[in-house]
């Protein structure tokens, strides 16, 4: 009798802590004015939240490792028969009213195929590599201290109307992919100490946001979805350190490289482990926004690392996507920096079997979904 109770006993703490993990009504988007398509987008991700991750791919669909700007072309549907089921971008260069961002694609090239991905099932989320506007060097231009910097982009700095101009021009190709949802992810891993907006006055870094926030959707942008993304956070608190509060995010991120580099499996998964634990007290979803094991040096990584790691318990299978991080043309740019495989790579039918996990979505995979959105 004893261990039929116990039994009895041990179901219903299984029975309440999952349902503790699983949030019963999820945050509505951050901004009230957010168009429908977008909103039942994020409402999609919400729902599966748990069941399955969508594969992502930075800048999937406008070069690879062998070849650059060729329509149609994809390393991850030449080795899985698939498109990734989330796009990543860059707009690094476009506040500098640039025609190309910082690898060299074209911006034109980017709105057709956020457009046209979409209508194929893959969303698009967006980074900003932007020039520190001080010095006029690059993102990672760290030599003027970082609060300098901050103080001269926000209101009343020496900056502010460069500032608002750079916006202005985001603002821009967001209204000409709208009502397409974009998840914008600005300012990343603002816990480190490599970009100019990093490692600054925490209240600072959260002024900088809300002043982005409101002056991006004062100017009616109705299709952006908020993603905070830190580096390998190790702690729920110092998320909250660098959080700007609900009502100005949608996704909380994680960018991963650290743990993947070292080999540190039970750190990788901890630090997803924290990012839901956040996500979830917020009433808010996760998402691994950045990864991969730089030129894939273990062939059999993707199912024994990547996929072990997003299935190894209740927390880390409830991440809504994995980015891997961009395919380098090799003749063009740089030779080993790539996170995806290409044919005829070690990794590449460790990645067909990857793809084929059905936890994992590619584009045909959510095109389904999608369809539950659009009129």
């Amino acid at each position: 009798m004893k261990n039929i109770l116990l039994i009895i006993a041990l179901s219903l703490w299984v029975s309440c802590t999952t349902k503790e993990l699983k949030v019963n009504i999820y945050s509505p988007p951050a901004n009230p004015q957010t168009n429908a398509l977008s909103a039942c987008v994020l409402s999609l991700l919400q729902d599966q939240s748990g069941e399955a991750t969508l594969l992502g791919h930075q800048d999937d669909a406008a070069y690879g490792v062998r070849w650059f700007g060729d329509s149609g072309r994809s390393d991850v549907l030449e080795t899985s028969g698939m498109r990734p089921a989330m796009i990543g971008w860059d707009l690094g260069k476009l506040e500098r009213g640039d025609e190309k961002n910082l690898d060299s694609v074209p911006f034109d090239f980017m709105i057709s195929e956020i457009q046209t991905g979409f209508d194929r099932g893959s969303l698009s989320t967006i980074s900003w590599h932007a020039s520190n506007p001080v010095t006029g060097g690059d993102s990672w231009d760290t030599s003027i201290p970082s609060d300098i910097v901050l103080n001269a982009i926000l209101p009343g700095g020496t900056e502010h109307e460069k500032y608002k101009t750079w916006l202005n021009r985001l603002i821009q190709l967001f209204q000409e992919v709208s009502p397409v949802p974009i998840f914008f992810r600005p300012f990343h891993e603002m816990n480190g100490n490599w970009f100019w907006w990093g490692d600054a006055d925490p209240e600072l870094f959260k002024k900088l946001w809300w002043f982005t926030f409101d002056y991006i959707h004062q100017a009616g942008v109705s299709n952006i979805l908020w993603v905070h993304a830190l580096d390998s956070p190790k702690t729920t608190s110092e998320i909250r350190t660098w959080y700007p509060g609900d009502a100005f995010v949608d996704i909380i991120g994680n960018d991963d490289y650290k743990n993947i580099a070292f080999g540190q499996k039970a750190e990788f998964i901890r630090s997803l482990e924290t990012v839901v634990d956040f996500a979830l007290s917020r009433k808010k979803i996760a998402a691994l926004t950045e990864t991969g094991l730089e030129g894939i040096g273990r062939p059999d990584w993707f199912t024994t690392v990547l996929l072990k790691v997003l299935q190894d318990n209740e927390k880390t299978r409830a991440i809504s996507w994995v980015l891997l991080w961009r395919n380098a043309n090799a003749e063009l740019d740089r030779p080993d920096h790539f996170y995806a495989p290409f044919p005829g790579h070690p990794s590449e039918s460790d990645f067909k079997r990857f793809s084929e996990d059905p936890s994992i979505l590619f584009d045909l995979n959510f095109q389904d979904n999608l369809v539950n959105c659009v009129p």
